[in-house]
């Protein structure tokens, strides 16, 4: 276990270095697992336990049958919602194109400026139509389906359920991306290149040498991380 612990400072100066990038897309895709759940589950909002309803449907309970009868949810509103819920995975879909160019491409200072800047103002725009797809949903629903409550359980409380609340949480995710994506983009303007160096062959290699022999690694945890930065200084002087 000794090396082990020689290796928790490497780790951490490297995380510390990435934290940025990675952290904003673990948060998105994240969220987008949330989001992904939460539109395709019926548990949006609850009248009792009678009445369900999602993005997609609305369910009756039958008590005879002792199982939930689902039909498609058509008005205008929820038209919208799933509208925008389409355009929200749509954007969380294109931000793997943006993973793969920052994994695999090599790429300049603006050319990377630019992406992170494009990555900033996806996570933003997703933020927002999901925003709208909670506001909409939360003010409408209930209206729309007021007959079918009078109808059959009108006694019942109403509530928004755990669906929504998943929704909720992922806003919340996605703008929390945004931010750090922002805050990459600070990093960037600022000149610390090493914080997008994350695919760089010589770093990883180095970095797996410190590893590999503990006895030097200050020196080479040094190296890793300044070799090219000051590299990247040479091509593009700040």
């Amino acid at each position: 276990m000794p090396w082990t612990l020689k290796c928790l400072p490497i780790l951490s100066k490297i995380i510390e270095k990435v934290s940025c990038r990675i952290q904003t897309f673990l948060t998105l895709y994240l969220s987008a697992l949330l989001f992904v759940i939460a539109v395709s589950t019926n548990e949006w909002f609850l009248c009792g336990t009678k009445v369900k309803t999602g993005i997609w449907s609305i369910c009756l309970f039958q008590p005879t049958s002792n199982h939930w009868k689902c039909d498609s949810f058509k008005s205008d509103f929820a038209v919208a919602v799933q509208a925008f819920s389409m355009m929200c995975i749509f954007g969380y879909v294109l931000t793997v194109v943006f993973l793969v160019i920052f994994i695999k491409c090599p790429t300049s200072t603006s050319t990377m400026f630019s992406l992170t800047l494009s990555l900033c103002l996806l996570c933003l725009s997703i933020a927002c139509l999901q925003m709208m797809i909670m506001i909409v949903y939360a003010i409408k629903v209930k209206d729309s389906i007021i007959d079918v409550i009078r109808m059959n359980f009108s006694q019942q409380n109403s509530s928004m359920s755990w669906s929504f609340g998943l929704a909720l949480i992922s806003v919340v995710m996605t703008t929390v991306s945004a931010v750090l994506a922002f805050s990459e983009i600070r990093k960037i303007t600022s000149g610390d290149t090493g914080a997008f160096d994350i695919s760089d062959n010589l770093t990883q290699t180095v970095i797996y040498a410190s590893i590999s022999t503990p006895s030097s690694n200050s020196k080479l945890f040094h190296f890793a991380l300044h070799t090219p930065s000051k590299l990247l200084n040479k091509v593009w002087p700040r």
